[in-house]
């Protein structure tokens, strides 16, 4: 693979491949029958049940950060977690809250596969223990670990200590037992589904009812864009800039979840940071996630701590580093109906304003760098593509969910990580389709984006694979003039086209092809990754 390749192998691969490591070696710990789901229809999810009679309760926790060794970090995660849940004791419910499942995300330094098997080692050691531990004459409560992110950060993260993980635990309550630990009746969970948001102890909780409905639970974070905020937030002096940390962070995981028509319950994130302005960063980046939460109705919980284990842009400058978990809800009748489908049209959607979103920023920052010197943000480049670099990912829930529960359109996809090929090849290729698009009836690249592959010298399939190079999202419809007019309506930041008519696969060709004109073609078939 070519030098300009490398970010897709290093970076976008390896993560991939990690993340899915994670699931197969964890799928051991979800056989409680009854409990978990497994939806093929809709990226190959699990969906979580809760026990008839009983609540959902969330809480979040990191691993303990004094921990070096990427083992005894994962450990303390789930240790702190499963003490979460004990400490939740009454005297009518002495065993406290029961864990159901746990998801987590790991920010590495590497694609080192030792500490990946330390990880898995450390979180089945404590999810499966080969003989009941104790506290207190109380044993442990075990549980099942839903799958893991698994992000490279590169040298955001330090060498010395590997990794930075956090997690999301889903466990049951009864209401009597939630009565108990608070005092009071807490009805606002029963009715229409609400949910609420709770301080037991020294724990935040999200409470919820779940009725008929199946949980789900995804884990993402920003990679490496925060960086760039920090950069500008310093240089023009204005902190409002570390906020949109947040926007990024609630698109990448909203966005994944919406695919399912999901309602969003809580994001439950850890921020690292570093440097002298852990204030700013705190202020800035919780008034924005409050807003963007009110806007969507959901809960936006940070947990912030300082880190030595994130490194700022320069030594000594503040930076910050975000990740964390999504948890909602979903219909499972609307699930069986949702999908792409041969003879939909393929809508395009972006905001007016073009983004980046949060992919392929490591290798921006390397080009940057390598171009422009170590201060690039500060000479004449930093004002030509700052803006852009700088321009938080669209989130695209609210349309994406408005559309999929009306039933104007059966599938959608965000243009992130992995672009064109992870995000729209891969999961029409699932579904036996193919569609080309004609670049000409596409938005446009911006001329930031195209500057920028260019001086990576990339070729179009290399940029396509891991930037949305001016699109951020697609629509499968039988009613593309609707979608374009709901867009209108409903969301006047965002424009819409029509760009591609979805096929059945043929001849063994599946996913995308870009159509730039004669003998101007490139094919991600979305089948494996070397496709």
């Amino acid at each position: 693979m070519s030098r300009e390749d490398s970010y897709e192998r290093d970076v976008i691969l390896e993560g991939d491949k990690g993340s899915r490591e994670f699931a197969t070696t964890y799928a051991q710990t979800l056989q409680q029958k009854g409990i978990v789901e497994h939806i093929e229809n809709i990226g190959d999810q699990n969906f979580v049940r809760i026990p008839e009679g009983q609540w959902g309760i969330a809480f979040s926790s990191t691993g303990n950060p004094n921990q070096i060794r990427p083992f005894e970090h994962a450990e303390t995660l789930a240790v702190k977690l499963q003490l979460t849940a004990m400490s939740m004791r009454t005297e009518h419910f002495p065993r406290g809250v029961k864990p159901i499942v746990m998801a987590n995300v790991v920010d590495a330094h590497s694609a080192d596969p030792d500490v990946r098997k330390q990880i898995e080692s450390a979180l089945i050691g404590r999810a499966l223990p080969s003989r009941p531990r104790q506290d207190n004459g109380v044993e442990h409560p075990v549980f099942g670990i839903i799958g893991g992110e698994y992000a490279i950060l590169g040298d955001r993260i330090t060498l010395q200590y590997q990794i930075s993980m956090n997690g999301l635990m889903l466990a049951s309550i009864s209401p009597d037992h939630l009565k108990e630990l608070t005092g009071r009746k807490v009805t606002r969970a029963v009715d229409n589904g609400e949910v609420v948001r709770e301080k037991i102890g020294v724990h935040d909780v999200i409470v919820f009812n779940p009725g008929n409905r199946l949980v789900s639970m995804g884990s993402d974070g920003t990679g490496t864009k925060l960086e760039l905020y920090s950069r500008l937030a310093q240089h023009i002096q204005n902190p409002a800039i570390y906020g949109r940390g947040a926007d990024d962070s609630a698109a990448m995981l909203l966005d994944d979840a919406s695919k399912s028509a999901a309602q969003a319950l809580a994001i439950f994130n850890h921020v690292e940071t570093t440097g002298d302005s852990k204030s700013d960063i705190e202020r800035v980046l919780s008034e924005r996630a409050e807003d963007i939460g009110r806007q969507l109705g959901f809960y936006f919980i940070n947990r912030f701590n300082e880190s030595d284990r994130i490194v700022g842009w320069d030594p000594g400058c503040p930076d910050y580093n975000i990740s964390g978990s999504l948890l909602s809800l979903v219909d499972l009748e609307l699930l069986a109906k949702l999908g792409p489908r041969a003879g939909q049209k393929l809508v395009a959607v972006t905001n007016k304003v073009r983004s980046p979103r949060s992919n392929g920023i490591t290798e921006l920052r390397e080009v940057l760098e390598q171009h422009y010197g170590h201060l690039w943000h500060e000479k004449d480049i930093g004002a030509v593509v700052g803006n852009y670099l700088t321009t938080p990912s669209t989130i695209l829930y609210g349309l994406f969910r408005s559309l999929l529960l009306d039933g104007t359109a059966t599938a959608v996809f965000h243009n992130s990580g992995g672009a064109y090929n992870g995000k729209l090849a891969r999961p029409l290729a699932v579904a036996d389709l193919h569609v080309t698009l004609d670049m000409n009836d596409m938005f446009p690249a911006p001329a930031e984006a195209l500057l920028l592959a260019g001086l990576r010298l990339n070729d179009a399939r290399s940029a396509y694979g891991k930037w949305p190079m001016g699109t951020e999202g697609f629509v499968a419809t039988n009613d593309p003039e609707n979608v374009q007019a709901f867009v209108a309506k409903y969301h006047p930041d965002l424009e819409s086209r029509v760009v591609g008519t979805l096929e059945r696969a043929s001849r063994g060709q599946t996913g995308v092809t870009l159509d730039f004109g004669p003998d101007k073609k490139v094919y991600f078939s979305g089948v494996d990754d070397a496709a």
